[in-house]
């Protein structure tokens, strides 16, 4: 028996939230695989028609500036803010839209069935098709949009429906226009993960993909025989190693009149994660990693955030090898320490004004004032009251500046800001880094590499993290996998030998020096 139309949008949303409610709790292990596979196909449909009906829903709510009523600014934030999407999806959302609006027909398309229940143009198909005929001029759009959706309801597959597209693309494209469509040949978007990491994904045009090639087929070579990166982890790392070298370079656009830079976040727990550090300081460090966490992705939703990485574990060590610090240390406002600092300074008070009545009395008393004992005393009031007032401004982060300052110098606790602390570390200075260069001449590591000093980085031997200083005697120029992929991320060790040359220990226990022959290729 048929089920009858819904009368009016309210209706249509009762009926749609029972069924999405009852196919959602549904325990689909107790049916039959072909009553599960006829759920999968409607959903399929379902899901196709639901993106229509969202663009047609938002043109109308957008018309209507719909978003000012909840004083949103725009649609994409309404999406965002009261609909609770990220902003990413809420464009996602906009795009369905523009497609219904400028590919009706496709859309007509879409939630329809073929006779054996499958979708005749799924959104994931009707996204890949409108992007070709975007493409095509506009008198011929629409013409182009009703062979393919004819051919969809024909039963045609993908690969037949892009092909007449390429086709009718190629027919109507005027000889001297490259692009007279609605949709850009390329298109590149980069979002970041809940970890930091990030998803690209686009469509290159022919000319870029060929430099993109170029590129990373000269920066993803395999670096010799204990290379063992995969192909794709040898792009990525290509990727990053071009970025940073033109980082480097005084190639990108300047900003008010400053040179492009990488800003990355590192939390303080990780800066101070040493060998060697206290039950104390690792309990701290762990709390203050998982706080880290939770701003690292806040951050990444919040429009963007402020544009820089955040980076903890493994990959912090590495990259604060050879990068300029600026430790910043905040906290929230911790009231429940007030009655504590108060009762402090009462005691401290009271040792600091004792009376001559007082002072005489205690002179004749059994056991005579201990003088050295009041004064250590009056010294531990003083330090607690630091202490708590440091927590009381700034919480956990009074200890995160107590810590800082020892690191960068030994600052007393008293000093200022301790709600807000700023430090800086420079850079390599350009001597330093020109001194290593003009020695080392190439990238040094043992078993011998080949890249250029152009190509290399300056690495600390005894490491930052470790308080190695910044001196040419601790700087020897590694190139990017070297430096960063053997020695940051598969634990490599380095060390200098007494006659100057450099030593290095793989995981396992293997040591070459400048002077052996590196490891045999692997078999196979």
């Amino acid at each position: 028996m048929g089920t009858a139309a819904p009368a009016s949008p309210g209706e249509a949303l009762s009926m749609l939230q029972a069924a999405a409610g009852y196919l959602k709790a549904a325990d689909y292990a107790e049916f039959p695989a072909v009553t599960v596979g006829a759920v999968l196909l409607a959903l399929e449909c379902a899901d196709a028609a639901g993106a229509v009906a969202r663009g047609r829903a938002l043109n109308a709510f957008d018309a209507k500036d719909g978003h000012e009523d909840d004083g949103q600014k725009t649609t994409g934030a309404w999406l965002a803010n009261i609909g609770g999407v990220t902003r990413a999806e809420a464009g996602a959302h906009r795009s369905w839209g523009k497609l219904v609006t400028g590919h009706p027909l496709i859309a007509a398309a879409m939630g329809e069935r073929l006779d054996d229940d499958s979708p005749v143009m799924s959104k994931s198909r009707a996204r890949k098709l409108c992007a070709v005929t975007g493409k095509i001029p506009g008198p011929h759009r629409q013409d182009a949009d009703k062979i393919l959706a004819e051919a969809a309801r024909a039963g045609a597959g993908l690969s037949e429906l892009m092909f007449l597209a390429a086709e009718i693309l190629t027919r109507t494209a005027p000889a001297d226009d490259d692009d007279g469509g609605e949709y850009p040949d390329g298109t590149l978007h980069l979002q970041t993960t809940l970890d930091g990491a990030g998803v690209l994904t686009g469509e290159l045009t022919p000319e870029c993909a060929a430099a993109v090639q170029a590129v990373l087929g000269a920066l993803s070579a395999r670096c010799g025989p204990e290379d063992d990166r995969t192909q794709d982890q040898r792009l990525h790392d290509g990727l990053y190693d071009a970025m940073r070298r033109l980082l480097g370079s005084e190639l990108l656009p300047k900003k008010n009149s400053h040179s492009t830079q990488a800003v990355v976040h590192i939390g303080l727990a990780d800066l101070l994660a040493l060998p060697g550090a206290s039950p104390l300081q690792l309990d701290w460090t762990a709390r203050l990693a998982a706080r880290w966490a939770g701003h690292r992705a806040a951050s990444s939703e919040d429009h963007g955030g402020d544009g820089a990485a955040w980076i903890t574990g493994p990959a912090a060590r590495g990259i604060t090898c050879d990068a300029a610090l600026f430790p910043v240390v905040t906290g929230d406002p911790d009231v429940g320490v007030l009655d504590e600092l108060v009762k402090l300074c009462v005691d401290l008070d009271g040792h600091l004004h004792r009376s001559d009545n007082d002072a005489a009395q205690a002179a004749h008393s059994e056991v005579a004032a201990d003088r050295a004992a009041h004064a250590r005393r009056v010294e531990e009031l003083v330090l607690e009251i630091i202490g708590k007032a440091a927590a009381l401004l700034s919480g956990e982060a009074g200890l995160a500046s107590f810590l800082r300052r020892n690191l960068l110098g030994g600052m007393s606790l008293g000093g200022p800001s301790l709600p807000l602390d700023v430090g800086d570390v420079d850079d390599i200075p350009w001597w330093i880094r020109r001194a290593v260069h003009t020695r080392d001449q190439k990238c040094r590591w043992p078993t011998g590499c080949g890249q250029p000093t152009w190509a290399t980085e300056p690495h600390h031997v005894t490491h930052r993290a470790d308080h190695g200083p910044t001196a040419v005697e601790n700087l020897y120029d590694l190139c990017y996998y070297h430096h960063h992929i053997l020695v940051h991320q598969k634990g490599w060790t380095i060390k200098t030998r007494p006659d100057g040359t450099l030593e290095a220990t793989s995981p396992d226990g293997r040591v070459y020096t400048e002077h052996t022959r590196p490891p045999p290729a692997r078999p196979g």
